[in-house]
């Protein structure tokens, strides 16, 4: 006759609190069963660092393990004055699979995980409900590779003050600047664009104006305490994006382009080292975006992190 589920529980928690109990933070980890051939249990996932920790249980399937779905566990101490987070005994978590319900309990035994499933079917079933046992051992941790400094040739940067006073002034030519002082920062063909650059300037904090291939740059960008400023691009604004992880220097038609794919994003007609430069700088402050004041011929360019 089959035993209902909760009472095998309660009877397994009644003889197993006798040793002394393990820091939660120590079962954490990838646990792979210690039988390559097992029908039962392959792997088990526990992560999270409250009282409750997540369990993630995968079963033997073909043509890959079936997850059994990650479910919250509860600890268990070896006292009703216990601490579960420094000395705990079990963790225990349900997964119901349609035809059976299962309860699994896992427990530390050295530095092995040994985990008791209970397995009971529906009613009607004709299949005798039952008990497994399985040992684990963790999962060694892959060691990421150290992440890439990019390291770029010496950046020519122009400083301003956002929070200053910047003024729009006519230029003899029938152009106009932005000013600062005595310094000319930014020229512009009419009045709107030039007052639009300096909105662009203030509303991003950009600190500083570098340029490539002075003095007629074939790139320019704008930072915010040597850093791509944090402040996200209004709808109204006209960027590109792109994928900084996908962008390439390339060599099209005669020209060197930086790309993405089959989209030229910059064009650095016969240089390829300030192609190079620049998309150095592209992945140095991880820009995803170019932005422009009066296409197509733009006055103003700009680099965003959106």
């Amino acid at each position: 006759m089959k035993t209902k589920f909760l009472s095998i529980a309660l009877m397994v928690f009644g003889f197993l609190f006798a040793t002394a109990g393990t820091p939660l933070n120590n079962f954490n980890g990838t646990w792979k069963n210690v039988n390559a051939r097992t029908r039962g249990i392959t792997k088990v996932i526990i992560s999270g660092n409250g009282a409750s920790p997540y369990l993630q249980i995968f079963g033997s399937c073909s043509p890959k393990d079936c997850d059994w779905g990650r479910k919250k566990s509860t600890a268990y101490s070896n006292s009703v004055n216990g601490n579960v987070r420094s000395n705990s005994e079990y963790l225990s978590a349900d997964f119901s699979q349609g035809f059976a319900n299962r309860k699994v309990l896992v427990k530390m035994s050295g530095s092995t995980m040994v985990v008791t499933t209970f397995t009971t079917f529906k009613n009607g079933d004709r299949r005798s409900n039952y008990a497994t046992t399985e040992k684990f051992k963790k999962a060694p941790r892959i060691k990421l590779p150290s992440p890439t400094i990019t390291t770029c040739a010496k950046e020519d940067l122009l400083s301003l003050n956002p929070k200053g006073s910047l003024k729009v002034k006519k230029n003899s030519k029938g152009t106009y600047s932005v000013v600062q002082g005595s310094r000319y920062l930014f020229s512009a063909p009419n009045v709107k664009e030039a007052n639009q650059i300096i909105k662009i300037v203030r509303r991003y904090g950009f600190n500083s104006s570098g340029f490539v291939g002075r003095p007629d740059p074939s790139f320019t960008y704008q930072l915010c305490n040597k850093r791509a400023s944090n402040v996200k691009p209004l709808k109204s604004e006209d960027i590109i994006a792109f994928d900084p992880s996908k962008v390439k220097v390339s060599f099209v038609r005669n020209r060197w382009k930086i790309v993405e794919g089959n989209h030229y994003i910059f064009d650095f007609g016969k240089s390829k080292k300030e192609a190079e430069e620049a998309l150095c700088i592209i992945k140095k402050y991880k820009f995803n975006g170019v932005g422009y004041v009066g296409r197509p011929n733009a006055s103003f360019q700009y680099m965003v992190k959106r």
